[in-house]
């Protein structure tokens, strides 16, 4: 009788502040502790294009590298873009049990929630039906992501535990 090794779930990873923002490499880091994570982002900084996705322009592959690694990929896109792109494109529908989109510098709330490229990618997983969240920090210094690492670890963790509905979407 073989058994079936359980495979680790998977995270996408991805913001509206770019591939090389530390912020989503601080959420990468942290949440590699629960799930093998895909940082997949726009190229550079794409903050307050809510969730526009590119219909004529072609989207480019961008590969990101630390240390002579590729670590994660830019797309030459909106935050939407680069969500769309790694699910249909780069790994698969099937791929993701999970999108992460931010850690955010600056609080995306009231009126803000309809530009936020940061919720945009987040609404755009969800959309694609994967369970999604939204992260964002009421700062645009902050240097020590650890507070809100440590909290989209737990929210991740009740989404890939089944302890929260996998069509609920949460901007935190």
């Amino acid at each position: 009788l073989e058994m079936k090794k359980k495979q680790r779930k998977k995270i996408l990873i991805t913001n509206d502040d770019g591939v090389q923002s530390p912020a989503i490499w601080a959420l990468a880091k942290g949440l590699s502790a629960l799930a093998d994570c895909e940082v997949v982002a726009p190229q550079g900084p794409m903050s307050g294009v809510g969730h526009a996705v590119s219909l004529v322009q072609k989207i480019r592959l961008h590969p990101y590298r630390v240390k002579g690694r590729v670590a994660g990929y830019g797309v030459g896109g909106t935050p939407a873009d680069a969500v769309k792109f790694a699910i249909s494109e780069l790994f698969g529908k099937n791929y993701f049990d999970l999108v992460v989109s931010g850690i955010n510098l600056g609080q995306n709330t009231g009126v803000s929630v309809f530009y936020s490229g940061t919720i945009g990618a987040a609404r755009e997983g969800i959309i694609s039906g994967i369970p999604s969240f939204a992260v964002s920090i009421d700062s645009r210094n902050w240097k020590d992501f650890s507070y809100a690492v440590n909290h989209s670890k737990r929210i991740a963790s009740g989404y890939l535990g089944g302890d929260l509905p996998s069509d609920l979407f949460l901007n935190i």
